[in-house]
Parts: C-alpha cells; sequence; structure tokens
C-alpha cells in the first residue's frame, strides 16, 4: 500500500507522520542502476571510501539515509530522489 502523509502535528510534534510503506526498494534500484552503468560493486564500494562489504549492504536495504542516497546519486550521476518522486507521483494518482 502506498504511503500517506498526514500534515497534521502527530503527538511528538512530528509534523509529517508516514502511515504506510513504499513498495519502492531503493536498494534494489541501487543495484539495477549499477548493473546498467556496468559497474561493480566494489567499484561503488571505492567511490564511497568503504569496503565492498558495505556496498552489498546498501543493495538489500529497503530504506536508506538521505544523505548517503545524495552521494550514491552524485557518484552515478542518477537521480535517486526524482525516482522516489515519480513514484509518490504515480502513487498519488
Amino acid at each position: 500500500m502506498p504511503t500517506k502523509l498526514i500534515s497534521e502535528q502527530s503527538d511528538d510534534s512530528t509534523p509529517f507522520l508516514m502511515e504506510k510503506t513504499f513498495d519502492i526498494h531503493i536498494g534494489h534500484a541501487i543495484k539495477q542502476e549499477l548493473t546498467k552503468q556496468r559497474r561493480s560493486a566494489a567499484w561503488l564500494a571505492n567511490e564511497l571510501h568503504c569496503c565492498r562489504t558495505n556496498a552489498y549492504l546498501i543493495f538489500e536495504k529497503k530504506y536508506i539515509d538521505t544523505e548517503l542516497l545524495l552521494r550514491i546519486s552524485s557518484i552515478l550521476e542518477y537521480n535517486f530522489f526524482a525516482l522516489l518522486s515519480d513514484y509518490f507521483e504515480q502513487k498519488r494518482k
């Protein structure tokens, strides 16, 4: 089920409460783009200055920190935020 955003303040003063999760798996999207570019997990790990094991762990994450996603977007020259935004807009219709 797509995410619904509630604009009212919740009890803990969080401005937006996520009721459901996105159907998209960002780690798989990153792996797919990496494969499309014919690049390896080792290459990505080198660009991120981390070990290859951590790159593989990224591929398994359904959710990812926005700062890390920004770094990966920059490295791969692919806007994963636009992918998420497009997905969200499709689900709203």
